[in-house]
């Protein structure tokens, strides 16, 4: 298990370990907090994690209370939820581990140790300035005027990725719009509706519409469907 600031991206702490158990997980938060919180104040921190059998066990869950550390988890089956942590594990396997040969636990062990170290202290990170994680919390405390330049940067772009967001839903929408009008005009005198598929998450929802029915359903992808791409966010086919 590793733990990592969302905020300054610095890898805090990890348990290295041939199981991987809620005792194993509850090591690495204790790290965690001798590293963070030398005064045992959690200052309304959030741990956020997966659904995984540790994290929604007993007795992590008990452990993480008696810390003060409030709890968060993710929706299922969306990953998405924790991108952070996804990405950064995703970054550790083909940035270090599948490009090394490793023989045995300690071999591995090693390496853990070494790309903590250098992950830290020598990668960049694009969402911190290109910094890594250890310069960029220096300046955060060192420099004056850098933390505030830095958070009013980030809201900027927070508020055009939001743009961007409602501005793709928008076109989606007219875009499903379009769609369904185009399928009636075509279907003809066929008995089979049109259906619309918008693909989330592995999950495509599906709406079926005709004069008389317009119902929301939800199912999971299963082919084959004779597909006619509409564009890279809808698929329109035909029922079968």
């Amino acid at each position: 298990m590793s733990i990592k600031d969302c905020f300054s991206k610095k890898w805090i702490s990890y348990e290295f370990s041939r199981t991987c158990t809620a005792r194993d997980c509850i090591r690495a938060v204790e790290k965690a907090c001798a590293i963070r919180l030398p005064d045992g104040n959690p200052h309304d921190l959030i741990l956020r994690t997966d659904n995984g059998p540790q994290y929604v066990s007993e007795v992590f869950k008990n452990t993480v209370k008696i810390l003060g550390i409030r709890s968060e988890y993710t929706q299922k089956y969306m990953p998405e939820d924790n991108g952070d942590i996804e990405s950064f594990h995703n970054s550790l396997k083909t940035d270090y581990i599948w490009i090394t040969e490793l023989e045995t636990f300690e071999d591995a062990k090693k390496l853990m140790e070494y790309v903590f170290n250098d992950y830290n202290s020598v990668r960049s990170h694009s969402s911190i300035d290109y910094l890594p994680p250890d310069e960029f919390e220096r300046r955060l405390r060192e420099e004056d005027g850098f933390r505030d330049k830095f958070l009013e940067n980030r809201k900027i772009k927070k508020e055009k990725r939001m743009k961007n967001r409602i501005e793709e839903k928008r076109r989606l929408k007219e875009n499903v719009s379009l769609g369904a009008e185009k399928s009636f005009q075509n279907s003809g005198d066929s008995d089979q509706p049109p259906l619309l598929f918008s693909i989330s998450s592995g999950i495509i929802h599906c709406m079926i519409r005709s004069c008389t029915v317009k119902d929301t359903i939800s199912l999971k992808f299963q082919m084959p469907y004779p597909v006619l791409p509409l564009n890279k966010n809808i698929l329109c086919c035909w029922c079968q």
